[in-house]
């Protein structure tokens, strides 16, 4: 994504300054002493010093990639994006000309900031999504100074160039395989199942277990039994139709 960050910005550059000599030389290269002693034409350096993430407005979610039957064939990770901020140079023999080739710069900017589909190279063309490009901002996390004295050059006249591009992750497709059918099945239990143990209310309104001697083995084919009302008592019946317990033995 780098790489096509760059060659969209080379042919962005190279249309919009004009040199005497036709289209300026773009180099991507750090602009230390050695660099600049070997220059012989004029050029625009465009130095990467930072990338970043823009967090902004990122989703969470993938999304389900369709085919024409309706099937989930993919999964799309959410796209991604970065700042890439440049510091950008002009290099010549003449002062004036290189102040000349920085405003270009500046005016080169399309209303919508964003770099024109024309220039655009590499995965960016494919992934048809606006390259969003801002010129003359304020350096983020650095200053000029800082940056020319780390190089070890004198400072120079320069300007900056952030672009928000985006990065779509490859979309993943090693899915499980969608089911073909379901099976559900029924435990019937058993006769001599064990209901679970009945609760009774107290005159304090709480629940107690139901003492040993009154619990019943039930039988899962006879009615449920008709338990007299008894004032201040709540009972209740349960009928086990789940998976056998084994009774406890008698006491």
């Amino acid at each position: 994504m780098l790489n096509d960050v760059d060659q969209s910005l080379r042919s962005l550059l190279q249309a919009a300054v004009p040199t005497n000599g036709g289209q300026p030389l773009v180099s991507f290269q750090p602009p230390t002493p050695e660099w600049a002693a070997e220059l012989t034409d004029p050029v625009i350096n465009l130095f990467l010093y930072d990338v970043r993430e823009d967090l902004g407005g990122q989703t969470s979610d993938d999304a389900d990639v369709r085919d024409s039957g309706g099937r989930v064939v993919g999964r799309q990770p959410p796209t991604r994006k970065y700042q890439l901020s440049y510091l950008v140079s002009a290099w010549t023999k003449d002062p004036e000309e290189e102040h000349s080739m920085l405003g270009a710069i500046l005016a080169s900017v399309p209303d919508e900031a964003a770099i024109p589909p024309e220039h655009l190279r590499g995965r960016l063309v494919d992934q048809g999504l606006p390259v969003r490009i801002k010129v003359g901002v304020p350096l983020t996390g650095a200053n000029t100074w800082d940056l020319w004295s780390a190089l070890g050059t004198p400072p120079r006249t320069a300007i900056e160039i952030v672009v928000t591009a985006p990065l779509v992750p490859v979309l993943r497709t090693d899915l499980a395989p969608p089911a073909e059918q379901m099976e559900l099945g029924v435990n019937k239990g058993t006769p001599g199942s064990i209901a679970p143990v009945p609760r009774e209310a107290t005159p304090e309104g709480k629940t107690e277990d139901m003492p040993k001697s009154g619990r019943k083995k039930i039988d899962k084919d006879a009615p449920a039994p008709e338990l007299e009302a008894r004032p201040g008592k709540r009972w209740t019946t349960f009928r086990v139709r789940e998976q056998a317990v084994p009774a406890p033995p008698a006491d």
